[in-house]
């Protein structure tokens, strides 16, 4: 998980802060940083996100093979990763790394180890840092494939 700083800039004061706190940063000492500018039309919508999570629940109610956490997994890991790993080439190096680690072994990563534990995919940054634009390409493929086995939730009706 990404830990740090968060400045949400909408005020002259905070944007100063901000530039005040990476003036402060030293690079000859420096670990990896990460500085990303997100601006709000960029950032995704809470329907997408209901929607998103309702075909988990559409799929886990239909299948009774797996349940909801199952499918939000599957799908993070079927369609979320290879959008990231295509649009972000230190994602791809990140995804190499954690797909090395596991043989390339998905159902590792789709599984916890422990009953109590997070499965690997569930560490994994992919949907929470994507945009709308990335969002709404990865719905349209879970919608295309996984709508041949479920009955997905319209998107109309939340207006998408």
């Amino acid at each position: 998980m990404i830990q740090g700083d968060f400045y949400i800039i909408k005020t002259e004061h905070v944007r100063n802060e901000c530039i005040a706190h990476i003036n402060q940063i030293q690079p000859k000492n420096l670990k990896p940083t990460c500085v990303k500018l997100v601006t709000p039309s960029n950032v995704r919508r809470d329907s997408q996100n209901s929607l998103y999570h309702r075909w988990h629940s559409d799929m886990a109610k239909q299948s009774q093979e797996y349940e909801k956490k199952y499918y939000e997994r599957f799908c993070k890991l079927q369609f979320g990763v290879p959008i990231r790993v295509e649009d972000c080439p230190v994602y791809a190096g990140f995804w190499r790394t954690v797909k090395d680690k596991f043989g390339g072994n998905a159902q590792a990563m789709l599984h916890p180890e422990e009953p109590d534990q997070p499965a690997v995919i569930d560490l994994v940054p992919v949907t929470r840092d994507m945009n709308v634009s990335q969002m709404n390409r990865m719905m349209t493929e879970i919608q295309r494939v996984m709508s041949q086995k479920f009955r997905l939730t319209d998107p109309a009706l939340l207006g998408l």
